[in-house]
C-alpha cells in the first residue's frame, strides 16, 4: 500500500522536509463554520466542539475537511458505545454450538482505533504527526501555506 500524499499545510509547517516542489496552484477552501453538524449525538457534538476550534487555530480545519471531521467525531461516537459494551459483555460471544468467538463489537473495538488514529495523523492531532511540523510561536493571522508561497516568491 502506497504511503498517503501529506498535506500540502502540513508540508509547509513542518518545512518541506522532502524540499520537493510544492504546488501553488493547489486550491484553497475557506475557512469553515465550526458548529457541529446536526447528525451528531451529544458525544460527536462534544468532541466536535473540542477539536474543531483547535484544527481552526492551527489552520488545518477549512471547508472541504468537513466531512472528515464529521465522520470522526460520528467514529468518537461509536467508540464510546463500544467500549461500554466491551466493559459490560466483554469481546466475545457464545455461539449456538457451544463455543465462544469475537461479537461485533469486539470486532470494532479492535478496528475502530486505527480508523480513529488514522484520521487524527491527517489533523496532525497526534504527537508523532507533529513531532516534525514546525510553528511560529503566536498563532498568525496569515495562512502558513500563503506565508511559504510569499517567501519563496519573494
Amino acid at each position: 500500500m502506497a504511503r498517503p500524499t501529506i498535506p500540502t499545510a502540513i508540508k509547509v509547517c513542518r518545512g518541506n522536509p522532502g524540499k520537493r516542489v510544492i504546488n501553488i496552484h493547489e486550491p484553497k477552501p475557506p475557512p469553515a463554520a465550526l458548529s457541529p453538524p446536526a447528525i451528531l449525538g451529544d458525544a460527536g457534538v462534544e468532541k466536535w466542539n473540542d477539536i474543531a476550534p483547535l484544527l481552526s487555530r492551527m489552520g488545518v480545519l477549512t471547508q472541504a475537511d468537513l466531512g472528515s471531521l464529521e465522520r470522526y467525531c460520528l467514529m468518537h461516537e461509536q467508540w464510546i458505545v463500544i467500549v461500554k459494551h466491551v466493559q459490560q459483555h466483554g469481546m466475545t460471544r457464545d455461539n449456538t454450538d457451544g463455543g465462544r468467538s469475537t461479537s461485533a463489537e469486539g470486532l470494532l473495538f479492535k478496528s475502530l482505533p486505527r480508523e480513529l488514529l488514522a484520521i487524527e495523523r491527517q489533523f496532525g492531532l497526534t504527537p508523532a504527526a507533529r513531532s516534525s511540523m514546525k510553528v511560529e510561536n503566536a498563532p498568525s493571522a496569515q495562512d502558513p501555506l500563503e506565508a511559504y508561497l510569499q517567501e519563496r516568491i519573494a
